[in-house]
């Protein structure tokens, strides 16, 4: 395994450990989730979710569909992507171009946020992953420049004849 221990806890704490010498190895485990968060994405899951709904339910599929029509609050958002009255009746058709047979993952996101099935976290897109290592790494970076400057005014404050004891 990329990193060592023999606890789940000191396995952890190494995966997290932000300093510099482990940096490669946060890189090598980051391709890892990387991967295997990609199966839990929205790009991942809605279109297949759609078929199989789409095959097993398709009056539930347009019921719900008739419902977002319905609803004042979606039909602003759902027009905002076609234009005032050009929804159609079906809602394969609207899922999905007409001409090229392409999933609209926009669209998807809300139907399936009108059916309750997405958090509402998920309708904004997420960073990826280098991005919040960068991030998270930055933030360490800052604190601890911060505490270094600090523990420098604690010692003038203090003077040399406590930093002795």
């Amino acid at each position: 395994f990329i990193f060592s221990g023999s606890t789940p806890r000191i396995i952890s704490n190494a995966a997290v450990d932000p300093s510099e010498a482990n940096r490669a190895n946060r890189e090598r485990v980051g391709a890892y989730l990387e991967r295997f968060t990609s199966f839990f994405t929205p790009e991942f899951v809605l279109e297949k979710l759609f078929n199989v709904l789409t095959q097993d339910r398709p009056d539930c599929m347009q019921e719900l569909y008739d419902g977002m029509r319905a609803s004042p609050a979606y039909v602003g958002l759902m027009e905002a992507a076609d234009g005032p009255n050009d929804l159609p009746d079906d809602y394969r058709y609207w899922l999905y171009d007409e001409e090229t047979w392409q999933f609209d993952l926009h669209r998807a996101i809300l139907f399936f946020g009108f059916a309750g099935l997405l958090r509402a976290d998920l309708r904004k897109p997420q960073p990826r992953v280098e991005v919040r290592v960068a991030t998270l790494e930055a933030s360490s970076e800052s604190e601890l420049a911060r505490l270094d400057a600090l523990e420098e005014k604690l010692r003038s404050l203090l003077g040399p004849e406590r930093e002795a004891m």
